[in-house]
């Protein structure tokens, strides 16, 4: 199995992110920061992740390099 830096970048920040959102959980001002800030972030890296958007990605580089080439 090859291992996908890309994907390991993203488990890494997801990971950071679960945990400053749990650990903001503790005052007000943490879960204003929660709901604007870090779950955002965090929701926008799940959704990165995912594995239409990495093949239209793929897609897209096969044709530029065929527009390229």
């Amino acid at each position: 199995m090859r291992l996908n830096k890309l994907k390991v970048v993203f488990v890494i920040t997801e990971f950071v992110l679960l945990q400053v959102a749990f650990y903001q959980m503790l005052t007000t001002r943490g879960w204003i920061n929660n709901t604007f800030i870090f779950l955002p972030i965090l929701n926008f890296f799940l959704f990165c992740s995912r594995k239409e958007l990495k093949e239209m990605f793929h897609d897209f580089n096969k044709l530029l390099k065929i527009l390229n080439g």
